[in-house]
């Protein structure tokens, strides 16, 4: 359902007083796994205060009609990464920082400002940095066929960076017409020849075969948090192998959830985000037409979707990202800071599968000339 304060898509940002330790001053950071703020000089902790909220979203139609309105967006400062193209949002006071996707660094000159849309809600970091660098080093050294020297990277590797990444859910009503093919098998007899102690024979044989009929018909499914990545530094295979994200734990925006931590402002807007919701909602859709269909095979001529009541709202969800250089290519680590999925990508030593290619081979000729008597 629609909010009905427009004030509600995004949060007043907290004064640099709510973020200084009542003890000694320091800035407060965001302790993973609490609801609350720690100092990481002096161990004060200092209540959020936040209570669990009922996530709701935005009428998507009524946004397109006043996608300026400066009610739902927010100014905020960028650095822009050269590499990747990654736009992380930074304090003022902030003047370089690296990249969490590809390890570049990012320089001040590389600034922008730009007004966007606010996010709505978040899920905090529940997976501290300790519990993931932890989960990093037992990845590297599980790895089969990995480069030896691997494992010194991990025991050499500054850490993980912890980062609020942008994404889309959506909302939608559809309403599917589509034509198509249901096969149903069946079997005939057939005689055919056959050589049975040099001499044909006729035999019959049971043989299936297919029916077609052409058919025609409606599905309705109601589609809820269908999930789109807002980031094109984070590809979306990524993003949906980190899933599933208990959504149902999200809580109102607030700017002292990301002390401590980054956070990317979205590179897909609204428009094109909704444009992925609809492939990744088609793919359920073609399901239940086949199911619709029936038969022993479906056939999907066409579809013709429509979509009504689409509600959408912008959140951050939190990854533990590293990024680690091997032989001067960039290799990602990503871990879901709420479950711990871990994802990555990682080099091959081609000598150990070489190495182990050849005493398979090995081990499969001894085999053999053992069991042939030679």
């Amino acid at each position: 359902m629609p909010i009905s304060d427009p004030t509600l898509f995004g949060q007043e940002s907290p004064t640099m007083n709510d973020l200084k330790c009542p003890g000694c001053g320091s800035v407060l950071r965001y302790e993973p796994g609490t609801a609350q703020l720690r100092c990481p000089y002096c161990a004060t902790d200092v209540p959020i205060g936040q209570e669990k909220v009922r996530a709701e979203e935005k009428d998507y139609l009524a946004y397109l009609s006043r996608a300026e309105d400066e009610s739902i967006t927010e100014e905020t400062t960028r650095i822009k990464c050269g590499e990747c193209g990654a736009e992380i949002v930074v304090p003022e006071e902030v003047v370089a920082d690296t990249c969490p996707y590809c390890a570049n660094s990012l320089i001040v000159d590389k600034k922008v400002v730009k007004r966007s849309i606010k996010p709505a809600y978040l899920l905090p970091f529940g997976a501290s940095a300790r519990e993931t660098n932890e989960l990093f080093r037992k990845w590297l050294n599980s790895l089969w066929f990995a480069p030896g020297s691997l494992k010194k990277l991990a025991r050499a590797d500054k850490g993980v960076i912890g980062i609020y990444a942008p994404y889309w859910t959506f909302d939608s009503a559809t309403s599917s017409d589509y034509t198509g093919a249901r096969g149903d098998y069946y079997f005939e007899p057939e005689t055919v020849i056959v050589v049975r102690d040099g001499r044909e024979a006729r035999e019959t044989r049971m043989v299936q075969k297919i029916r077609l009929t052409s058919v025609s018909g409606h599905v309705d499914l109601a589609f809820d948090d269908v999930l789109v990545v807002g980031s094109t530094s984070l590809p979306s295979a990524y993003a949906q192998s980190l899933e599933p994200w208990d959504l149902g734990n999200l809580t109102a925006y607030d700017d002292r959830y990301l002390s401590g931590f980054l956070s990317e402002s979205y590179r897909i807007g609204p428009r094109d985000a909704f444009e992925l919701a609809k492939d990744r909602m088609a793919e359920e859709i073609q399901g239940a037409i086949m199911q619709d269909i029936g038969g022993d095979v479906q056939q999907i001529g066409s579809v013709d979707t429509a979509h009504r009541n689409i509600m959408f709202k912008h959140i951050l969800l939190p990854i533990w990202t590293n990024c680690y250089r091997y032989h001067n290519k960039v290799y990602r680590f990503l871990v879901n800071a709420r479950t711990g999925e871990v994802q990555g990508e990682r080099p091959w030593s081609w000598i150990k599968i070489a190495l182990a290619f050849a005493a398979g081979a090995f081990v499969a000729y001894v085999f053999l000339a053992a069991t042939s008597g030679y």
